[in-house]
């Protein structure tokens, strides 16, 4: 299937220091063998006695999915030190895929005996999602670079009337994303890497918003090499990120991390 794209972009001032652009893409998404002929086991527990199993089953018959974007933005260097970029964007869903419920049945084979749960793929949903971001780059000084990026994200889906559906968990998006690193080179050639990431909660999956810091001191005596150790999610021992869709388990937790790196650039 084609898919059609229209980008066009205008400078404000003949040094090209900033620029508007605008973009519109049209995109499908093919249903793979697996969605159309599989059947997946996703889980299994016992219920009265007896044992259930939850089963998603393909569809030959599903569609495309669809995606209108429309795209728009800004760029400019404010100074020789500042840098601003902006973006929003606009996207149009058509036909995406839905896991309805059916009715359960019993099943022999393989042993025991045991009741099926099933979940059958479908095209029930439509939907549009809107959102921003903006990023900033800054030269404080010769020695100081620090970088900061927003983003926001809405997303709206729609179950058709037909649908058994209980939800969308590919709807479920965390609203606000921000990231801040500051780079700072220290005396005997030392540097120090600092950055905080922010990602909002997902509401339907249960995993609450969270702030990560990492952190990394290096040592850099020419260009080509370089010795750094580093620790990742310094503020937290672990925490949740998100759970796997069609998943009754909880959600894996992301641990602290470190690490020592040495490199060297022929």
């Amino acid at each position: 299937m084609c898919s059609p794209t229209a980008r066009c972009a205008a400078s404000a001032s003949s040094t090209r220091c900033s620029t508007a652009w605008a973009a519109y893409s049209h995109a499908a998404r093919s249903p793979s063998v697996v969605e159309r002929h599989a059947r997946v086991n996703v889980a299994a527990f016992s219920t009265g006695g007896q044992v259930a199993l939850v089963s998603v089953f393909g569809d030959h018959g599903l569609l495309e999915e669809e995606v209108h974007s429309y795209e728009s933005g800004y760029r400019a260097q404010v100074s020789d030190a500042v840098s601003f970029d902006a973006a929003a964007f606009y996207n149009d869903y058509h036909n995406l895929s839905t896991a309805e419920s059916g009715a359960p049945f019993l099943e022999a084979s393989p042993s025991p005996d045991h009741l099926v749960i099933p979940l059958r793929l479908a095209n029930k949903a439509r939907g549009h999602s809107l959102g921003a971001e903006v990023a900033c780059n800054w030269r404080v000084t010769d020695h100081w670079k620090l970088g900061g990026w927003y983003a926001f994200l809405k997303v709206d889906l729609d179950l058709d009337e037909t649908s058994t559906a209980t939800s969308l968990p590919e709807a479920d998006v965390p609203r606000h994303v921000a990231y801040l690193r500051s780079s700072l080179e220290l005396p005997r050639n030392l540097f120090l890497e600092t950055s905080l990431h922010f990602v909002d909660r997902l509401s339907i999956q249960d995993v609450p918003g969270y702030l990560r810091a990492d952190l990394r001191l290096g040592w850099r005596p020419t260009s080509r090499f370089e010795a750094s150790a580093g620790v990742r999610n310094a503020l937290d021992r672990l925490h949740p990120e998100a759970r796997p869709q069609y998943s009754i388990v909880e959600p894996t937790l992301i641990e602290r991390s470190y690490d020592v790196r040495l490199a060297w650039r022929f």
